[in-house]
């Protein structure tokens, strides 16, 4: 006959081997598994240090530390002289949302102050130029929602670079634009943000060939993608040439120094950054490693590489093509 005493007992064991399952389940169980991570990670720095040893045998670090930095300083100092050319200029200024100040209500004071500089602006230049927000929602499209600052940011970048594009056109002397539409963004190289714009314009040849040259000339970065150049008027009676009626997609690029890999390599956790050598690293100490040996430190640190996916093209804007088609 099982007594009260024993059914006390037994609930109490029972409560007792609970508690120790819920200690483990919850608390020991996933330090337990923190704790594998850490042992595997130590093993593999572990080996790591012994193929160290090997190849770097009776090597001083600071020799190799020097070695490894005069080896990429040239590569530094090469992206940071061609990023100046892959500078936004003030391709994207715009006025940021203050601080206090509802985002929706910025964007619907800013996007008509934008687009009506830039009437003015074609009106002056005898250029005709539609209405247009560059894909972006207009402020009567915003009633009755709440939208973040950010996404206004991003509206605001857009439109400022659609009304640059057109600007250029109109200070080349383009008659009419019928169409400015622009691509999303896109990441190439790794540390390059391209951005296609398409147009549809109306300009003599000769303006379109000063155009072309002032580009080419240019400090920052420009490609044409695709182009298409039509005669309507074969016979235009006036000086100066008919105008052609032209189709482009203009290619742009920001570069993108936070994803630069170039500036600084991680080693055991810590960055080494890329300072330029004071002279030739370790030039006659004993001790000093070989070219061999500098290119093997260099694999070792940089770990298994695996090739950078390719970036995917985005979709043009809906209708675009149609300007390319016959």
């Amino acid at each position: 006959m099982v007594t009260r005493q024993q059914i006390i007992a037994f609930v109490v064991l029972l409560l007792v081997v609970s508690a120790f399952g819920g200690v483990y389940q919850f608390y020991f169980k996933q330090r337990l598994e923190e704790y594998s991570k850490d042992q595997a990670y130590l093993d593999q720095l572990k080996g790591k240090l012994v193929a160290l040893e090997k190849t770097f045998f009776k090597t001083r670090p600071d020799i190799v530390v020097d070695q490894w930095r005069g080896a990429v300083q040239p590569w530094v100092v090469a992206v940071e002289g061609r990023s100046r050319y892959f500078s936004p200029a003030n391709m994207y200024e715009f006025e940021p949302v203050p601080e206090g100040k509802i985002p929706k209500f910025h964007y619907q004071e800013q996007l008509p102050r934008m687009l009506e500089q830039l009437q003015r602006d074609a009106n002056v230049r005898g250029c005709i130029i539609p209405y247009t927000t560059f894909g972006m929602p207009t402020g009567e499209s915003l009633g009755g929602h709440s939208v973040l600052k950010a996404d206004v940011e991003t509206w605001l970048r857009s439109v400022s670079l659609g009304c640059y594009m057109t600007r250029l056109l109109i200070d080349a002397k383009a008659t009419r634009v019928n169409q400015v539409e622009i691509w999303p963004t896109r990441v190439q190289f790794d540390v390059l943000e391209m951005q296609t714009i398409g147009f549809s314009f109306e300009m003599s040849l000769e303006n379109f060939v000063s155009l072309a040259e002032k580009m080419r000339r240019d400090s920052h970065y420009y490609t044409f993608e695709a182009l298409r150049v039509e005669n309507p008027y074969l016979r235009y009676p006036y000086a100066g040439g008919p105008p052609l009626q032209i189709n482009m997609l203009l290619t742009t690029a920001k570069f993108l120094p936070d994803k630069s890999v170039l500036s600084t390599q991680p080693v055991g956790g810590q960055e080494i950054v890329t300072a330029a050598a004071t002279g030739p690293a370790g030039a006659g100490a004993r001790g000093q490693m070989s070219s061999s040996a500098a290119d093997q430190l260099m694999k070792t640190l940089a770990g298994p590489s695996a090739p950078a996916p390719a970036a995917k093209a985005p979709e043009p804007p809906s209708g675009f093509w149609k300007n390319f088609r016959r």
